[in-house]
């Protein structure tokens, strides 16, 4: 079955799995086998980084979802810029050789503001806390930081993902075997 990374970020497929559930195909050229998984990759993370950004798009309107545990809606920011929305991205990586095949959407690290920093802030939340400045203009002050509920968006984009990944990917491996003959 595949496996959501640790990171909430990527979905992997093991190799001998995938080569398990080809074999109904019969045999499959590399180049064809590689090309199957890259398209049923870019079909499942596709979804994935739709679900991401119509979740941010949300967040920055406000009309995020409530929070079930703490049953507070979480707040909208007084300066929203739009940089975690706009690094969303997606990448696949397949490398038969390695027996490796896996993709991730989610915040890219290239960014400005480093969007792929605070990421994790806005999906769990953060507490009300003080901010001590050590350096600049507001040297020596401290600031008070009202927190926020959590807004989750990453995790709840790839529910059910899992659980069809295998069976996408080996429907487009067939599809493009067909497609060949």
């Amino acid at each position: 079955m595949a496996e959501l990374s640790k990171a909430a970020k990527g979905v992997y497929i093991d190799a001998k799995e995938l080569a398990e559930a080809v074999k109904r195909i019969g045999e499959v050229p590399d180049k064809l086998l590689r090309k199957g998984i890259r398209r049923g990759f870019a079909s499942l993370s596709k979804e994935i980084y739709d679900k991401q950004k119509a979740a941010l798009k949300q967040i920055k309107e406000g009309k995020s979802n409530i929070n079930e545990k703490t049953g507070k809606k979480g707040g909208k920011r007084k300066q929203s810029t739009g940089a975690l929305y706009k690094s969303i991205g997606r990448k696949i990586n397949v490398n038969l050789k390695m027996g490796k095949a896996y993709f991730v959407v989610g915040p890219r690290k290239n960014q400005p503001y480093l969007p792929s920093k605070y990421a994790h802030l806005v999906e769990n939340g953060v507490k009300p806390h003080i901010i001590k400045v050590n350096n600049g203009r507001n040297a020596g002050k401290t600031f008070s930081h009202p927190g926020h509920g959590k807004q989750e968006w990453l995790k709840p984009s790839f529910k059910g993902v899992q659980e069809k990944a295998l069976r996408v990917v080996v429907d487009e491996i067939e599809r493009t075997f067909k497609e060949t003959l």
